[in-house]
């Protein structure tokens, strides 16, 4: 079903774009003294209703999947690393895939966890879980003390693996220090910046693709009011102005 081989069963498909989703068959299971192995057996962190984390977050949300938010939040990772400072990662919400925690691995993240992490394959209708699981692996990467912990969420604001609800968390909206969102056109990016403000997470900057020219960037500071930098090609100034002001809160 998806990039990180999880399989299941296909309620809704993107035939259009990537065609139907592909049949298998179940032959067996890893084992273990004679014991079918669960990812859940090696987990490293476990659920939490309560954070205990003080470490600031540096927050990257978006309108949905692939609108640059790995790649904006790998970035400021690896300036930040640059400059010496401690970047540990976590990739919440979604379904269990390793290529984007690897990526901000590979720009500088000491340490980065996944859902994969507390043993689950997907926050899909998890009656709110992803919020414990949100913050157990916030206390998780806090034990080590970085000097920030990166979130990316794995899919948009309105999609159905309970990215809202962790960013409505009031334990997790205090240790907030920099929401960046990221959206593909000026009407997503507005809806982005309004939802945020509603639930008191407020976007500080906004990129992604609706910055890629100057119309989206302008219309941005022009009806929204914050700044909007690219990433990929202003990915210095944009660390540098993150640094300056949100960072410094």
């Amino acid at each position: 079903m998806n990039l990180g081989g999880v399989a299941g069963i296909c309620l809704s498909e993107n035939m259009h774009e990537v065609g139907h989703a592909l049949k298998i068959k179940v032959l067996g299971a890893v084992a273990e003294n004679a014991k079918a192995l669960n990812i859940k057996d090696k987990k490293l962190f476990s659920p939490k209703k309560n954070l205990s984390s003080k470490i600031p977050l540096i927050v990257f949300s978006g309108t949905c999947m692939d609108v640059g938010k790995t790649s904006v939040a790998s970035e400021i990772i690896s300036h930040a690393s640059r400059i010496g400072l401690k970047i540990f990662a976590a990739k919440l919400a979604g379904v269990a895939c390793l290529k984007d925690i690897e990526k901000m691995k590979d720009y500088g993240a000491k340490k980065a966890v996944s859902i994969i992490d507390a043993g689950l394959t997907s926050t899909v209708e998890q009656n709110g879980k992803s919020v414990e699981v949100a913050k157990g692996a916030i206390d998780y990467l806090s034990e080590d003390k970085p000097d920030y912990i990166v979130i990316e969420f794995g899919d948009g604001l309105f999609g159905e693996y309970g990215v809202m609800d962790i960013l409505k968390d009031l334990e997790i909206q205090k240790n907030i220090k920099a929401h960046i969102g990221c959206a593909h056109d000026p009407l997503g990016a507005m809806k982005l910046f309004e939802v945020c403000k509603q639930i008191n997470a407020p976007l500080d900057i906004i990129s992604g693709p609706v910055t890629d020219n100057s119309v989206g960037k302008d219309f941005i500071l022009k009806n929204i009011g914050i700044p909007a930098f690219n990433a990929l090609y202003y990915n210095k100034d944009f660390f540098n102005y993150l640094l300056q002001t949100c960072l410094k809160k």
